[in-house]
């Protein structure tokens, strides 16, 4: 039992003022959750209050804290396990008294949940797997596993020429720190969404080459715009048919580059194949 720190009177729990000798009683801090992914919420007036206690207590990692008249819920999750906690989510979002927690640390909501709109559009997707790849959407096709990486598998896509020749003959040396940079900087906000699989990611980025030469390497094309002239120095002879211009890097000609670096990383990855989707060479 507790004691007032004032005049050292028993107290019984709820007392916020010690009835011998009114001093006022401080409220013990709750414990800090000790690991995992931790939704904490208090009573509310709210319609879907009993909803969201329901879909509480129903979840292993629940618990209830504070006091008879002021209690507090909390659902712990594995990191893994995220998407157990959309319903709950969903349910506590609108709220003012809610907080999340990873590994006891307390952060934004919107920062640990900002992937729930992007997920909920997977799980709804005809093809769940493919979502994350770009599905359908041509313009948001990637290798990354994850079309939040903003690294899209288009021969429009500005990173395909994060680099340098190196060469004469056209060979193109990409800048892997940067696209690593990028697509760290990317997914971070995302690093909580039960479907992003960070291994394929890093897989996938191991097994990206180091460079390519599209006189040799037959799925690329080299990038080129007459505006990038005396800008690279460099002038490159390309074939028969286009002659001699500049060149402002690379391209992926069609999906099969795409599957040879998916075959290095030992990964599968469901990259639609498109008819018309590639610009002629």
């Amino acid at each position: 039992m507790k004691s007032c720190p004032t005049c050292l009177s028993p107290l019984a729990d709820g007392f916020r003022f010690c009835p011998k000798c009114g001093s006022a009683i401080p409220t013990d801090p709750l414990p800090a959750p000790t690991g995992g992914l931790t939704i904490e919420f208090a009573a509310s007036t709210s319609p879907g209050f009993q909803f969201a206690l329901q879909e509480a207590v129903r979840q292993p990692g629940f618990e209830r804290l504070g006091t008879d008249k002021k209690p507090v819920f909390r659902v712990t999750f594995s990191k893994g396990h995220s998407g157990d906690a959309m319903r709950l989510v969903e349910l506590v979002k609108p709220w003012r008294n809610k907080a999340v927690y990873v590994d006891g640390e307390p952060l934004p909501w919107e920062q640990v949940f900002s992937f729930v709109s992007c997920f909920a559009r997977r799980q709804a997707a005809y093809r769940p797997g493919s979502y994350c790849f770009g599905g359908e959407a041509v313009h948001e096709r990637n290798i990354w596993g994850c079309k939040q990486s903003r690294l899209f598998w288009s021969d429009w896509s500005e990173w395909f020429c994060w680099g340098r020749f190196v060469d004469k003959t056209g060979t193109f040396e990409f800048d892997k720190t940067r696209i690593k940079h990028e697509l760290a900087r990317n997914l971070f906000p995302y690093r909580f969404c039960p479907a992003l699989d960070m291994g394929l990611t890093e897989a996938m980025l191991a097994a990206f080459p180091e460079h390519v030469n599209p006189k040799v390497d037959r799925h690329w094309k080299f990038i080129t715009n007459e505006w990038q002239a005396g800008t690279l120095g460099f002038s490159i002879s390309l074939n028969r048919d286009q002659g001699t211009g500049p060149a402002m890097g690379v391209a992926p000609r069609d999906d099969e580059a795409a599957l040879e670096i998916a075959a290095r990383a030992k990964r599968e990855i469901e990259v639609p194949r498109f008819e018309g989707a590639w610009r002629p060479s």
